[in-house]
């Protein structure tokens, strides 16, 4: 064998310098390579958080809003004192009658007419402990529109909501607005008006006139005691995973605002 051969031969092989310097660009390379797939995946779950959050915000807010917008008080009610309406409105709750009830089965005793509430309370379904938004609605209206209905889960991880009412008389913001028909005592008809008549036809006559003087007194309100704010300002934070919060807020502009006569 001649002597160039053999030399060539042992010069083709690597040393154990030049494995050690391949091994750490390797090592290099597939640490940039985690880190940029870390972050990326990072990346994604924020910004699914993000956009769980404002669908959940987006969701809550339209509900609000379009409920807001048909929200009414009336100061018509029947020989039995119903349907009662109101708007009674606090920093952390609003209940209100509204016409925008959607009739969803055929047959059922219901119209437009209904009365919602939206506040907090605790989650029995969140581990943590966390409060969620409800939305609590009952038709058909009686004389009690804020007690009863169907609740609604409509967000959940909420840390806080805000309501506030426009006052464009004192061109302000207030934390409370309340406009509702307090119960009405039953008018007292002298004897001598029952005696008049006589018997059952006595006793009819009575009635109905307490009736018509109660009706009396129901239009016979001041207007300005019933009257809506002419905007609601909502202010939602919501909560994610990490205990980030995600604050939104939007007005609501109330059409109706003077008591209807029917």
């Amino acid at each position: 064998m001649r002597p160039g051969a053999t030399r060539r031969a042992r010069g083709s092989g690597f040393t154990l310098v030049e494995i050690m310097v391949a091994t750490a660009i390797l090592a290099m390379i597939g640490t940039i390579i985690y880190g940029a797939m870390t972050a990326s995946v990072r990346g994604r779950q924020t910004a699914y958080r993000l956009q769980e959050r404002y669908q959940t915000a987006r969701i809550a807010m339209s509900k609000m809003l379009r409920d807001l917008e048909s929200a009414y008080i009336s100061k018509h009610r029947n020989l039995d004192k119903y349907p009662e309406t109101l708007f009674r409105g606090r920093s952390d709750r609003i209940d209100f009658t509204y016409l925008g009830h959607q009739r969803v089965a055929e047959g059922v005793p219901e119209s437009d007419q209904g009365a919602v509430s939206y506040y907090l309370e605790s989650d029995p379904d969140s581990p943590r402990g966390a409060k969620a938004l409800y939305r609590r609605e009952k038709t058909p209206l009686d004389d009690r529109p804020e007690k009863g209905g169907v609740v609604q889960k409509l967000a959940e991880n909420v840390k806080d909501i805000d309501f506030e009412y426009w006052d464009p008389k004192d061109q302000d913001w207030e934390k409370e607005w309340k406009a509702e028909l307090s119960d009405l005592e039953p008018v007292e008809v002298p004897d001598a008006v029952a005696g008049a008549v006589g018997g059952a036809a006595g006793r009819m006559a009575a009635g109905l006139a307490d009736k018509l003087e109660t009706a009396a007194d129901v239009l016979g309100e001041s207007e300005d005691e019933f009257i809506l704010p002419s905007r609601v300002r909502i202010r939602l934070v919501l909560v994610d995973e990490t205990g980030k919060d995600y604050t939104f807020e939007t007005q609501a502009r109330i059409y109706m605002r003077e008591p209807l006569k029917w």
